[in-house]
C-alpha cells in the first residue's frame, strides 16, 4: 500500500498529524470499496495475477492488496456535528469517490479538539489545509512458504493524514 503524504502544494511550514477514523464500520467502507470497483476506479490487486505474486515473491510481511483507494479518492470532507445525540463534538468523516459521497466515521474523540481548531483556522483564512486518505485492511495476497498464492484479510479501516500551512 502507498505511504500516506500530504500534498505536495504545501510547503512544510505548519505540523502534519494523522488519525485513524473512528466508528468505521465494514458496511460504509465496504460500500464505497464496491462503488470504486463498480465504477472501474480501482484495479483489484493491481492488476498482479498469481504468476505475478510468484515471480515477484511476494510474502505476507509485504503481501499485495485488493483495494486501494489512494488513487480514487477526490476528497476528504471533515464536517462539525454539534447536534450528535452522543458527542457535540464530534466530527464526521466522508469521501467522495467518482463524484459519489460516503459517510465513512468519526474523528476519534481525542483528536476533535485538534481538528476543530485547524478547521477554525482554515475557515478563518489562517491556514490551507490539505487531507489525505489511506485505507487499511481488506483481503490481501500473498505467497506463504510452500510456494502457494494464499488469500487473507485484515479489518477495514481508513486513515487521514492533514497537513497545514500558516497563511
Amino acid at each position: 500500500m502507498n505511504d500516506i503524504k500530504p500534498s505536495s502544494s504545501l510547503q512544510n511550514k505548519g505540523a502534519d498529524y494523522w488519525f485513524k477514523v473512528a466508528g468505521t464500520t465494514h458496511y460504509q467502507l465496504s460500500e464505497a470499496l464496491k462503488w470504486a470497483k463498480d465504477t472501474e476506479q480501482i484495479d483489484p490487486y493491481e492488476g498482479a495475477t498469481a504468476e505475478d505474486i510468484h515471480e515477484e515473491m511476494i510474502d505476507e510481511d509485504d503481501p499485495i492488496y485488493e483495494t486501494d483507494l489512494t488513487e480514487c479518492v477526490e476528497g476528504i470532507s471533515l464536517i462539525p456535528e454539534p447536534d450528535n445525540k452522543y458527542d457535540p463534538n464530534a466530527i464526521k468523516v466522508g469521501i467522495t469517490i467518482n463524484g459519489k459521497d460516503f459517510f465513512i466515521g468519526y474523528v476519534p474523540s481525542d483528536w476533535t479538539e485538534h481538528v476543530q481548531s485547524t478547521l477554525n483556522k482554515l475557515k478563518a483564512k489562517k491556514q490551507n489545509v490539505a487531507l489525505t486518505g489511506h485505507l487499511i485492511g481488506g483481503k490481501y495476497k500473498f505467497l506463504d512458504l510452500d510456494d502457494h498464492v494464499r488469500t487473507k484479510s485484515k479489518k477495514l479501516g481508513f486513515i487521514v493524514s492533514v497537513h497545514t500551512e500558516d497563511i
